[in-house]
């Protein structure tokens, strides 16, 4: 049994931990961002150059899963260079 603790002239057995609530967060939506490359007059959408980029890797690599995906773009060259998983360097040229 533990021993009696003396506070401000009040004997206290025991000491009881009181919960507190937990604080309810809301997230704010984040916003939605579309990035774009113009060169020459001709513009490209990075999601569209994403979804060539995965589709050329699909048939290269059938079921190989994406982890990671870097991508580089070249305008001048017209070439986006891209890297996945950290380790396999192509590039995929025609992206304007």
């Amino acid at each position: 049994m533990p021993k009696a603790k003396k506070t401000d002239s009040t004997t206290v057995a025991n000491e009881v931990a009181v919960a507190t609530p937990a604080k309810k967060t809301t997230r704010k939506p984040s916003a939605k961002v579309e990035l774009f490359i113009e060169h020459n007059g001709i513009q490209a959408s990075t999601d569209v150059i994403a979804k060539k980029i995965k589709a050329e890797y699909a048939e290269k690599e059938g079921a190989a899963v994406i982890k990671t995906l870097k991508i580089y773009v070249k305008p001048e060259e017209n070439t986006a260079y891209y890297v996945v998983n950290g380790e396999e360097e192509c590039k995929l040229e025609g992206i304007f």
